[in-house]
């Protein structure tokens, strides 16, 4: 009965965590932008993770004309966008980060 309450206890621990929060990926966002992506990090996972959120929310509202970025741009800088965005606002690190990664490359690059 004991290994019930525990487990339990441990389920719903789990459950308190926002995987899908700021402050749960931007480790990642770090990690990647560093140029840690070639040395196994415990944050590997979250640095794919990351740039493949960034990538996804930028080319969704590319096609839906919310995001107007310059040709030239590349992932790696609209990031550093989404990551100074971010960090510039540490009161919203529960929030999900493809929203923030949304207004962050929203207000950078505004469709005219």
């Amino acid at each position: 009965m004991a290994w019930l309450m525990l487990e339990a206890g441990a389920a719903g621990a789990h459950s308190q965590l926002d995987y899908a929060s700021a402050g749960i990926i931007m480790p990642g966002c770090e990690a990647f932008l560093a140029e840690r992506y070639d040395e196994p990090t415990p944050q590997m996972f979250l640095q794919g993770v990351c740039a493949g959120q960034v990538a996804g929310v930028w080319d969704a509202a590319a096609t839906l004309h919310t995001v107007c970025a310059p040709d030239d741009n590349i992932l790696n800088q609209g990031m550093r966008i989404v990551v100074q965005f971010i960090n510039a606002r540490p009161a919203r690190m529960r929030e999900r980060f493809t929203d923030l990664a949304l207004e962050g490359l929203m207000r950078a690059w505004p469709c005219k």
